[in-house]
């Protein structure tokens, strides 16, 4: 986007998703709309409206992508953690002493 030519027409990130999309539609067909489906509440599948519009599901699995690629080309990490530690949490086991005789001693006592 920052390499756009002066005689050009600028393209903006929205048309550019959706070009992408309807040429992804056009190459890969049901596929394609059974992964991203797009729903047009009345508009007509050919109208210029309905071709300059995507899904979001779309839209964030590119930018999902993109973000994957500069990671991969900082680290050398080849994905995302899909499903990061985002919380870390202790038992609540402790450990039992003679001084209380109801507090059944566990395997877990000390971590």
């Amino acid at each position: 986007m920052s390499k756009r030519q002066a005689n050009k027409e600028k393209k903006t990130l929205r048309t550019v998703l959706a070009e992408n999309y309807q040429e992804m539609i056009k190459a890969h067909g049901k596929v394609a709309e059974a992964r991203f489906p797009h729903t047009a509440y009345g508009q007509d599948k050919e109208s210029e409206t309905f071709k300059k519009s995507f899904p979001l599901s779309y839209k964030r699995y590119f930018f999902k992508l993109v973000k994957n690629v500069i990671i991969a080309a900082k680290t050398g990490k080849k994905t995302i953690n899909k499903n990061p530690t985002s919380l870390l949490m202790a038992s609540g086991a402790r450990a039992s002493t003679k001084q209380e005789p109801l507090i059944k001693p566990s395997m877990n006592t000390r971590l």
